[in-house]
């Protein structure tokens, strides 16, 4: 079975004979900066004995005002996947229809699973990235779903939807009596406001700061929704959820959110370079509006394999249903130039 996840798996890799610490990793999409300095002093005065605080308050009440929206109406997860999960429960019962916008994140199939429901698709055109809103609102009032998932800007594509399209599928969704939910994990990556609030009332933002800060191992995420939708969500996450490490790294991050926005501009720019590079390597990466983008490589799993012998990993898109994909996300320029050589040399 495809691996559904990027990242480094150990046991894989020590099975292989290969260190899982040698490895450079492009098959995650978080900000290759890492997070902004000072970040593991801070975190040695957090009080690990003392229960974290299951309110997350102080870390909700720095982000209300990062986002401009109320302590209410925010929710904050264990990373952005336990709030996939909570909505689909907090929402969604076993008669209900659900679309999801393909291919996607797995995790939104993977909650409806635990219900037994197939999620209806609509599959995006992974060379065009216009998006057809006008099909995809055919399908919402044709199906009438309790919840649409899209993903904004999109994983694994970069397709990225614009304010107005999205108020016009929230709007389809409100029509037949449905919620949207817009998974803005990769936002800041488009080149969006990093932080904004929740514009639509019908709609359950997402937005994990595991990519933009590169926290990866503290798993931290939010939603943003009216408060009667925070409620239901938050009544689906179990007590203590969220590390009082987790919660910690949070406040500290948003105070120092405009070091991060200098290394994801950073990022935007090295990602024109390295598709340039991989260009010139013979490979042609999919249109993408975002620092990561696939690229066809005939057999994904093949490829997969053979990079990893010289300590390079990417992410097989099998899992999404392209198993000739591999996905690539920006690095540092130097780490870019040794995959851009090694793929050259296949």
């Amino acid at each position: 079975m495809p691996e559904a996840h990027g990242g480094i798996r150990p046991q894989e890799l020590m099975q292989l004979g290969i260190d899982p610490n040698h490895i450079i990793d492009f098959s995650v999409n978080s900000n290759p900066f890492g997070p902004p300095p000072g970040l593991n002093d801070y975190l040695l005065d957090v009080d690990l004995t003392h229960y974290p605080d299951p309110q997350c308050y102080r870390l909700k009440k720095i982000l209300s005002e990062a986002a401009t929206t109320s302590v209410d109406c925010i929710a904050i997860g264990n990373g952005s996947v336990e709030l996939i999960w909570a909505c689909v429960r907090a929402f969604v019962s076993r008669s209900d229809r659900v679309l999801v916008v393909t291919p996607t994140f797995g995790e939104y199939q993977g909650a409806l699973d635990l219900l037994g429901i197939q999620a209806t698709e609509y599959q995006l055109d992974i060379s065009n990235p216009n998006i057809n809103v006008e099909e995809i609102n055919n399908k919402i009032n044709k199906i009438k779903p309790k919840l649409t998932f899209i993903c904004n800007p999109n994983n694994p594509t970069g397709h990225v939807y614009t304010q107005q399209q999205v108020q016009l599928i929230a709007a389809s969704c409100e029509t037949v009596g449905g919620y949207l939910v817009l998974d803005e994990a990769y936002r800041a990556f488009a080149g969006l406001v990093q932080f904004a609030p929740n514009p639509f009332q019908n709609t359950i933002v997402l937005r994990s700061m595991t990519k933009d800060f590169a926290i990866p191992g503290l798993r931290l995420g939010y939603a943003l929704a009216d408060k009667k939708h925070i409620e239901a969500i938050t009544a689906q996450c179990p007590p203590w959820s969220v590390s009082a490490m987790a919660q910690k790294a949070g406040e500290f991050l948003l105070v120092n959110s405009s070091k991060t926005e200098r290394t994801i501009t950073k990022t935007l720019e090295l990602a024109k370079q390295f598709k340039r590079q991989l260009s010139s390597s013979g490979l042609t990466p999919m249109p993408s509006s975002t620092h990561y983008f696939l690229v066809n490589v005939g057999s994904a799993t093949t490829i997969r394999r053979r990079l990893l012998d010289s300590y390079i990993l990417v992410r097989d898109c099998s899992s999404f249903g392209l198993p000739e994909y591999i996905r690539i996300s920006t690095r540092l320029p130097e780490e870019n130039a040794q995959l851009c050589k090694v793929l050259a040399q296949m």
